[in-house]
């Protein structure tokens, strides 16, 4: 969550970059965790399939990333979809830690999608557009 309230770009879209990255970081971070409560079979394949496919999303996003000054306004647009967001994983439980893995992800990915709607709606054009787009759509499925 810090270092997502950390993350500014010059603009939205860049700010969105940014944040995505904290905010993929966090879901590695969270799937290594589980990894290491023993969960059921499904869950410790969904949470080795996040860690590598949000490493390889990073390093995508890390070349969309761009130098300049930060933009508190941009930030300032993502403040509320970023609080809910993490409000909800925090209150996310469940009676195993595959079941509270699997709570925390769906709010995980309700933010995300409320970033990229926020994102889509202020600007975001050309790769970067296409990325948020793509992230959207995996977010939803």
């Amino acid at each position: 969550d810090k270092a997502m309230n950390n993350a500014v770009g010059v603009d939205a879209a860049d700010t969105w970059v940014k944040k995505m990255i904290a905010h993929h970081q966090g879901v590695i971070d969270m799937s290594k965790v589980v990894l290491g409560l023993e969960p059921t079979a499904d869950v410790a394949k969904m949470a080795q399939m996040t860690i590598d496919d949000q490493g390889a999303e990073i390093e995508a996003l890390k070349a969309l990333a761009r130098n300049g000054p930060a933009n508190a306004d941009s930030a300032a647009l993502y403040q509320s979809a970023m609080s809910k967001m993490h409000e909800e994983m925090m209150a996310a439980s469940g009676a195993t830690p595959s079941a509270a893995y699997l709570a925390k992800m769906l709010a995980h990915h309700r933010g995300a999608i409320a970033m990229s709607d926020i994102a889509l709606a202020n600007g975001a054009t050309g790769a970067v557009r296409t990325q948020i787009e793509e992230t959207r759509a995996e977010q939803v499925k």
